[in-house]
């Protein structure tokens, strides 16, 4: 308090708020009145009030704008200013985002896409990041892949690390300037599923051939072969794409592909198939 003042009894927040950051505003309302020895009180030092807070309830999306008018034991009351103390916004539309990884089916490190977009409305503050995460095969829970933190969207190259072999789910969470995440919490998070997925496999395939028929080649003949495309801790690999008949080609004097078998696409084997060769 002033030398011979009453000290202050109590002090009043006055606000008004221009909706969805456009048009009018608001009539000034002073819902909120907190004497000093309220709950509130944000700072003293021993007996002297050195700040105070409010909690306020912002109900409306919009542009906020506040001051303070203070009132003593004596009755005086604090002119209001010319203009508002200070402003703020307050927008509560959490933004969105979409994850992609190229190519579906890696022995490299993928590349790991990522987009998103803010609320349209006026009062939208735009996208402040986007984190990537993941989940591999036969988890519950999403993990953040360390470093990846995208402004808005982006491409980057991503090696999973410890390099399982399987499949990996991958997923977007975007933060706006105004605070809002896409997901605001692990529980609502862990309950997404993947925006998009792909396969780790870096086990080679394995192709024999174990018979032709006839053994002379006059006529078409029937090469058969095994295959088989797994690893070892039993996690998803790609599959085969094809498999390929290499042999001599005496009229060129090379080493060249003479058929190539597609009937197996996808398959994981073991399993056998064949070729149907005519020199």
């Amino acid at each position: 308090p002033e030398p011979g003042g009453s000290g202050l009894e109590q002090v009043t927040l006055w606000w008004r708020v221009q909706e969805d950051c456009t048009g009018s505003w608001s009539a000034w309302s002073d819902t909120l009145t907190e004497p000093i020895t309220g709950p509130t009180i944000c700072s003293t030092t021993g007996t002297v009030l050195t700040s105070g807070c409010w909690y306020f309830p912002a109900a409306t999306v919009g542009w906020y704008e506040f001051y303070t008018v203070g009132e003593d034991f004596g009755g005086n009351t604090e002119t209001p200013p010319a203009v508002a103390d200070d402003d703020a916004m307050y927008e509560n539309t959490p933004p969105e985002s979409e994850a992609y990884a190229v190519p579906e089916y890696a022995n490299t490190p993928v590349d790991l896409g990522l987009t998103s977009w803010d609320d349209p409305g006026l009062c939208a503050r735009g996208i402040a990041t986007v984190a990537s995460l993941y989940q591999f095969e036969g988890e519950a829970t999403w993990s953040t892949i360390a470093g990846v933190m995208i402004p808005t969207s982006g491409t980057v190259s991503w090696q999973p690390s410890p390099p399982w072999e399987g499949i990996y789910r991958v997923l977007s969470n975007a933060q706006d300037n105004a605070g809002n995440w896409e997901y605001r919490n692990l529980t609502i998070l862990n309950a997404q599923s993947e925006d998009d997925w792909f396969v780790y496999d870096v086990t080679d395939p394995i192709a024999t051939l174990t018979c032709v028929s006839p053994p002379y080649l006059g006529s078409p003949a029937t090469i058969s072969y095994t295959f088989s495309d797994e690893n070892a801790s039993g996690t998803t690999v790609a599959g085969l794409s094809n498999v390929e008949l290499w042999g001599w080609d005496a009229s060129t004097g090379t080493v060249c592909v003479l058929a190539t078998d597609t009937t197996i696409y996808g398959q994981t084997g073991p399993g056998s198939s064949s070729f149907t060769f005519l020199p």
